[in-house]
């Protein structure tokens, strides 16, 4: 998984009919996009953009998870089990935001290294595990969360150590109203442990 950060006419360049570069360049965006290799080529199947505080931003800055580089395939059978497991830990990830609070779920579910589109008041994303906790925990009461969320649809990588998961997030003390989409990136361990990576 490799990330980096870029200005809207990077990520553009001369494509302005594309849905991606639909949008008023000329207000600053964070951008966070899923893509996955298939017979054609590289493909970008999910791609999130939000507005961020005018300001510069470290575009030197780029990082990567230490993915695991298997290219073993896995059959059918064990990539529906890996979907399954990822959209059970997306659902625990809510549930637990319930019971211990959202910074504290953020804290046991997130990988050290993760990221956060989401959040400061500055322009940069928000790196690290620690970092993202503080984010998503401003004003929200420790033991506490104020949403709740599930997989409405989950895509894992053919080696089964990486996916995303994708849904609304709702208020939870009014799921009825409509909420907001989210998708969530995550990456499988050794000890078969799903990982929060980025949002």
């Amino acid at each position: 998984f490799f990330f980096k950060q870029k200005t809207a006419y990077e990520m553009c360049g001369r494509d302005w009919s594309s849905d991606v570069c639909s949008s008023d360049l000329r207000v600053p965006q964070r951008y966070l996009a899923y893509w996955v290799r298939d017979a054609a080529g590289w493909r970008m199947r999910v791609f999130r953009r939000s507005p961020r505080p005018a300001g510069a931003v470290d575009l030197a800055f780029a990082g990567a998870l230490s993915a695991p580089t298997s290219t073993v395939s896995l059959g059918a059978g064990a990539l529906a089990t890996r979907r399954a497991e990822l959209a059970a830990t997306e659902r625990a990830f809510s549930d637990s935001s319930q019971t211990i609070g959202l910074g504290e779920a953020f804290a046991f579910f997130g990988h050290e290294a993760a990221w956060h589109l989401s959040g400061p008041a500055g322009p940069d994303l928000v790196r690290g595990r620690d970092a993202v906790v503080r984010s998503v925990s401003t004003s929200v009461p420790p033991g506490t969360s104020p949403y709740i969320w599930g997989a409405d649809r989950t895509l894992v990588a053919p080696s089964g150590d990486f996916g995303v998961n994708l849904g609304v997030i709702l208020r939870a003390e009014n799921p009825g109203l409509p909420g907001f989409p989210f998708f969530t990136v995550w990456m499988r361990g050794p000890d078969g442990r799903w990982l929060y990576v980025a949002e």
